[in-house]
């Protein structure tokens, strides 16, 4: 049974609604503003998601704001292990994520006109994500799935940023950001037949890293963000793309309370494609970019996702 609009799509489907959310957008730990389409999706309880993703940057990347480097150009390549599983919390639809991702990254800039450059690779911060969908979304079975037929959903969600990557309070460069983090949001979508728009707020805060640049202490404050996508549903079944739009602002740092002019204000945009390979197997693919008004990264990127939907009873 095929389902009937942009959010119902034959069961094969069901893999991309979850998963997207989980494409490699944290290729940078201060990025508050990822573009993540279908976040806030409904899905069948009980169903579990594996995504190994891949994705690819080059520009003005750095994995701290706070570092005073100028004319920075990089290259990151990241592999990322993305698990998913959906299940109810009081009858409303809920999912909890896992991410850990694995970086490689050539930087080129400089340091008080010095010339600089650095090659770094290894494991980045990992992170869990809870998300809860407390209204136009019940929780169903697989077996019910096809019978749901959404309208207007509004959901929130929270992602732990754990401090456990590669990180060395000798070197500027780290793939680890040796903090942790939080980030919140709140999410509305409208359904009208092929069309969904999403429209998602939400702020980031950051906790100290008292190992910055040897024993210094950086601070940093929150940033906020809002981001809006349109996603069309293709005539094919399970098949759709969507294009995105994001600003983030805030996150001002201290060292040693020293305040550093590090304010961040970043829009990025982007388009996502996504289809089904087979019944329990799907890909997606994805290109953004970015215009930097502040401080903060500014960077061009491509990533592809390919995700495989483990068996569940009855399924």
């Amino acid at each position: 049974m095929q389902l009937s609009n942009s959010y119902c799509q034959p069961l094969r489907s069901i893999t991309f609604m979850v998963a997207i959310s989980l494409v490699v957008g944290t290729i940078n730990p201060s990025q508050a503003q990822q573009l993540e389409p279908r976040a806030y999706a409904n899905a069948p309880i009980g169903v579990n998601f594996v995504s190994l993703a891949y994705a690819w940057s080059n520009g003005n990347i750095l994995l701290d704001p706070a570092l005073p480097i100028e004319d920075l150009d990089a290259d990151i390549h990241v592999g990322m292990l993305l698990l998913s599983h959906a299940f109810s919390i009081g009858g409303d639809n809920a999912k909890f994520k896992f991410a850990l991702p694995w970086q490689a990254g050539d930087w080129e800039g400089s340091i008080e006109k010095i010339p600089e450059s650095q090659k770094e690779q290894g494991i980045g911060d990992a992170w869990f994500g809870l998300d809860w969908l407390f209204s136009g979304a019940p929780a169903l079975t697989l077996a019910e799935f096809p019978r749901y037929q959404p309208s207007r959903v509004y959901g929130m969600g929270l992602r732990l940023s754990v401090p456990s990557g590669d990180y060395d309070s000798q070197e500027l460069l780290n793939l680890g950001s040796n903090r942790w983090s939080l980030r919140s949001e709140l999410s509305a979508a409208q359904t009208w037949e092929q069309w969904t728009l999403e429209g998602v707020a939400g702020v980031r805060i950051f906790s100290d890293n008292n190992d910055f640049l040897g024993s210094r202490k950086l601070e940093q404050k929150p940033i906020w963000s809002l981001k809006g996508s349109a996603i069309y549903s293709l005539p094919r079944p399970g098949w759709w793309t969507s294009f995105s739009l994001a600003y983030g602002e805030g996150g001002k740092t201290r060292v040693d309370g020293v305040s550093k002019n590090t304010k961040q204000q970043n829009w990025r945009f982007g388009a996502t494609f996504s289809m089904p390979l087979a019944k329990r197997h799907g890909f997606s693919f994805r290109i953004n970019s970015g215009i930097n008004n502040g401080a903060g990264s500014d960077f061009d990127s491509v990533s592809l996702v390919y995700t495989y939907q483990m068996a569940t009873e009855g399924g």
